[in-house]
């Protein structure tokens, strides 16, 4: 509930692999997804659609966070920003995360 999934890779790989049905009982919600390729969102090996279908995600959206500046590692949110409106809470990213990460050239 109220996650920020981010994918900037190309391809951009798959979320929430492994083996997610219609049945299970988790709460997967009120997150915000984004890749930046502009690829549809594919989660579990299924659509977007198919995914809310089986119940998942309902309130959830696909649309940038708005991060202040990804290139420079800084993800706190700029107002506007759909997971605020969500009731995404923003924490103090400078003690979370990794640390030493060097992004992909």
């Amino acid at each position: 509930l109220h996650n920020i999934v981010y994918s900037d890779l190309d391809p951009p790989g798959k979320l929430q692999t492994g083996r997610w049905r219609p049945d299970l009982d988790f709460a997967i919600d009120y997150n915000v997804y984004w890749l930046t390729g502009g690829k549809p969102l594919e989660i579990a090996a299924v659509s977007w659609d198919k995914w809310r279908e089986w119940g998942f995600d309902k309130h959830s959206v696909v649309a940038d966070p708005l991060f202040e500046d990804v290139s420079k590692e800084d993800f706190r949110l700029k107002a506007g920003s759909p997971a605020l409106g969500l009731g995404f809470k923003p924490i103090d990213v400078s003690r979370v995360g990794l640390r030493g990460y060097a992004p992909p050239k």
